[in-house]
């Protein structure tokens, strides 16, 4: 993108700051994809005609991750987060990662806003969030779909069911504090914790080992890409081989 075609955006850095240290984003952009970012942000309506210089960055994003953003940008208005993403305008704040980061310290409660209504730093390193998180015990941690799973559907898992349930969530909920560098086993953790509950009320884990469980329901319904397919053994290997559930945790 040319200079002058950034500049017919109407969008500027803040006071102070030179956008000469920004000229390579913008080169880097492609005008249709920078307009179409900028669209997304005013659809949901942030102000973004004077904004950080760091955040011209997200003006690069190729048509995958703009249908990414979107989606994103959705999951923060029905989290009512609007506002405080509007305060701060950084492209690591517009990551998948970020939000289930988020999302996490809201369910377990942790705080994760400064008093000014900015986020903390730790939930922008994978490593410094998982040092953040480890001190609470790992039998109070819950994952992000954890409780909506349990809101819809708790009428549905009997005690043998949760009991499974608990130990898939603990096992994948230890796997990420292992993994805390690995941006994409978030999302696929948190796909299979919404996902496994059907294949738990249809007692699967009767007649299939674990890990054949959790591999059916892997991916379901995401849209994967090959980064994401790259997690599938670190997943699988929380979950050791074993004949069934049956002998295995001695349920009847």
């Amino acid at each position: 993108m040319k200079f002058k075609e950034f500049m017919d955006l109407g969008i500027k850095t803040e006071e102070g700051v030179l956008i000469t240290k920004y000229l390579m984003d913008i080169y880097m952009a492609e005008l249709d994809h920078a307009k179409n970012v900028k669209d997304k942000f005013l659809d949901h309506g942030y102000t973004i005609d004077v904004v950080p210089g760091e955040f011209l960055k997200i003006f690069t994003m190729n048509e995958k991750e703009i249908d990414e953003l979107d989606k994103i940008l959705v999951e923060i208005d029905a989290l009512g987060l609007k506002d405080v993403f509007q305060d701060n305008l950084r492209l690591a704040s517009f990551k998948r990662a970020f939000l289930e980061r988020v999302k996490f310290c809201i369910t377990n409660k942790f705080p994760y806003l400064h008093e000014d209504n900015t986020f903390i730093e730790q939930l922008y390193r994978a490593d410094s969030f998982a040092l953040y998180t480890v001190n609470k015990p790992i039998s109070m941690i819950k994952n992000t779909s954890q409780i909506d799973t349990t809101d819809e559907k708790e009428t549905l898992l009997d005690a043998e069911d949760k009991q499974v349930y608990n130990e898939i969530v603990e096992s994948l909920n230890y796997l990420i504090l292992q993994n805390s560098t690995n941006e994409y086993l978030p999302a696929v953790v948190n796909n299979i914790t919404k996902k496994v509950v059907d294949a738990l009320v249809r007692k699967e884990y009767h007649f299939l080992p674990l890990r054949e469980v959790i591999a059916g329901v892997m991916f379901d319904g995401l849209d994967v890409t090959p980064e994401m397919e790259n997690v599938r053994d670190l997943v699988l290997s929380a979950f050791p081989e074993e004949r069934g559930i049956n002998e295995g945790r001695g349920l009847a």
